[in-house]
């Protein structure tokens, strides 16, 4: 049985090409005759397997309404029990790290790694990037990767500047290790203020 959360997520995953394995039709049940018609009465249909189906890979995002699930600020407290939903829904996400907390929750992080989740850089110390130097900037986002990299999962080629602060920064091309580094933004800020 699905909790709420991963029923909510795997709902809003419908409309994103991830389809759930179709319910089984209702079933007759034959009303024994009588002097008088009555309606034939419908007996639910037995529940889906907990299951999640596994998601579509031919999903074209062109032709579909697509919606990534993001989660910044973490590893922390609250990160196994969304991992525990995530799985129990089928549903990947990412999730984009702070260096400091990933020193503090490795564990996590090879979880989501295990789970099929894309890890990010979401900056060692989450400082706002624009006010600081290019030295500083790089420093964040090397001290980021590597504490990533540290938890024993390959370093990311992705990061989330803090504060949507990519407008300012000095550079955005190369990580450590020569690969490409992509920056990316989000359209719906949660809100809250705990980390994930």
């Amino acid at each position: 049985m699905l909790t709420s959360d991963a029923a909510a997520i795997r709902s809003a995953m419908l409309g994103v090409g991830v389809q759930p394995s179709p319910a089984p039709p209702a079933t007759e049940t034959p009303v024994a005759p009588s002097s008088s018609p009555a309606p034939a009465t419908t007996t639910p249909a037995p529940a889906p397997a907990s299951n999640p189906p596994a998601p579509a890979s031919n999903i074209d995002c062109s032709k579909l309404t697509c919606a990534a699930l993001t989660f910044d600020d973490g590893p922390g407290p609250y990160t196994a029990s969304i991992l525990d939903t995530l799985d129990a829904a089928g549903v990947k996400a990412t999730f984009c790290e702070l260096g400091q907390s990933v020193r503090l929750y490795p564990d996590l992080v090879r979880r989501q790694q295990a789970s099929g989740m894309v890890i990010g850089n979401h900056t060692h110390d989450h400082k706002q990037l624009n006010k600081l130097s290019a030295v500083q900037q790089r420093s964040e986002l090397d001290r980021g990767a590597a504490a990533i990299a540290a938890a024993g999962v390959p370093a990311p080629t992705m990061f989330r500047p803090p504060y949507k602060s990519e407008d300012s920064l000095h550079f955005v091309s190369e990580n450590p290790a020569g690969l490409p580094r992509t920056s990316v933004g989000f359209s719906v800020d949660r809100g809250f203020t705990e980390p994930c």
